[in-house]
């Protein structure tokens, strides 16, 4: 088994141990969107489907060298797995969930449900990475914050 193969494993068996113990929070009535009523039905009532998408494109996905070490790979100095391309970042759409792909496996395997003004960051500066390990879950604010460090530190946004 690849070194590849044994990581999607991780993230596999990562995403299905936090989807078995999914629970609604107390304030999900409140909370609720189309999105978030999606997701949730998604991780309740199917949850192997979703896993099971997730590990399909992860395995997809180009597997891409390490970046050069510089200041602008600190957060994240392994290879991307992309998929799509920069202008059009791959999407799904799976029993009700219609979202970039990016988004949708990284909610999936923290089985987080999507808050408005939340954003999925790349810690990668890659827009169309869906390694898991890439990606996490942030603020506008952090996400431009990252875009800034990024532009400071010498990088090039791959994703623009």
């Amino acid at each position: 088994m690849s070194d590849t193969d044994t990581l999607i494993r991780h993230f596999i068996l990562d995403g299905r141990r936090r989807l078995d113990t999914f629970e609604r929070s107390l304030f999900h009535e409140k909370l609720r969107s189309p999105a978030r009523d999606n997701y949730t039905k998604l991780f309740e009532e199917t949850p192997e489907e979703a896993l099971a998408y997730c590990e399909k494109y992860l395995r997809k996905a180009k597997k891409c060298n390490a970046p050069a070490s510089a200041i602008s790979s600190i957060q994240s100095s392994t290879g991307c797995w992309e998929l799509g391309t920069a202008k059009s970042p791959r999407r799904i759409k799976l029993l009700g969930v219609s979202d970039y792909l990016y988004r949708f496996i990284s909610l999936t395997l923290t089985a987080t449900l999507p808050y408005d003004g939340e954003v999925v960051r790349h810690l990668c500066n890659n827009r169309i990475c869906i390694r898991p390990d890439h990606l996490k879950i942030g603020s506008v604010g952090e996400n431009k914050m990252d875009d800034i460090l990024n532009a400071y530190a010498g990088g090039i946004n791959k994703g623009a």
